[in-house]
């Protein structure tokens, strides 16, 4: 058969990749649980990898026999799929293990051939007495024809852009000038207030202009709220019944 890996993104795109067609090579049957004595086991394998990748990773022998081993570690080429071939030293001495102690070598692994590939092919021999334990299977490979750039940004959590302005959101300083730019236009549109008057109080058509002097703003212009200490006059001629206050 084939494997596929498809995904989906955050924005709606998709995509997929699949391998060529995926056999296995027959390999000898490992050893019966009970006869093994040793375990072995494969840690830092990545989950896939592309045709020409050297990949690596570790591998652990434990003596799982009451006596002490002299053991040496064997991957056979012979054994293992086509796709996988170990690269460097495929046999190493581990030395003279108790029970129960274990050895860690490096393993270096060499990505010829697209397909999920069984990491068969490793045996543990017994020096002494050469008693050979053929391991079971310690794991799997997908190997890719070419590299798979994005396979880790499928799981990213999603990046959203931020949103364009709104033109119809609510603007506090748009609206102060609305609002200031209407006392404006009724004022100098009422006949009964002089315009020197206007344009002495609003020079410039702003209300904060640095031209007017802080007390007139304060006191004339906006009382909060005007007390006694503004000229009633003032306040009616500057606001016409009806005035705001």
């Amino acid at each position: 058969g084939v494997v596929t890996v498809a995904w989906a993104g955050p924005m709606g795109e998709d995509g997929a990749v699949s391998t060529p067609l995926v056999s296995f090579d027959p390999h000898p049957d490992a050893d019966d649980d009970e006869d093994r004595f040793v375990d072995v086991e494969l840690t830092g394998l990545p989950p896939h990898a592309a045709v020409g990748d050297r990949v690596r990773c570790e591998c652990a022998v434990t003596n799982r026999s009451p006596d002490d081993l002299n053991l040496q570690l064997q991957w056979r080429i012979e054994d293992m799929p086509r796709g996988l071939k170990v690269t460097g030293i495929a046999y190493r001495n581990l030395g003279r293990l108790a029970p129960g102690a274990s050895a860690t070598v490096p393993l270096a692994l060499r990505a010829t051939e697209p397909g999920f590939h069984p990491l068969v092919g490793c045996r543990v021999l017994d020096l002494d007495s050469q008693r050979e334990c053929l391991a079971p299977t310690l794991g799997h490979l997908l190997l890719l024809a070419q590299p798979l750039t994005h396979f880790d940004d499928c799981f990213a959590p999603p990046v959203i852009p931020p949103a364009p302005p709104d033109p119809d959101a609510f603007d506090p300083d748009k609206a102060a000038d609305d609002i200031f730019k209407y006392f404006l236009d009724a004022l100098k549109d009422d006949p009964s207030i002089p315009s020197d008057l206007v344009d002495t109080v609003f020079p410039q058509t702003h209300p904060h202009d640095p031209s007017i002097p802080s007390d007139l703003v304060d006191d004339a212009v906006f009382p909060q709220p005007h007390g006694p200490s503004i000229p009633p006059d003032l306040v009616d001629a500057l606001f016409p019944q009806p005035h705001p206050h």
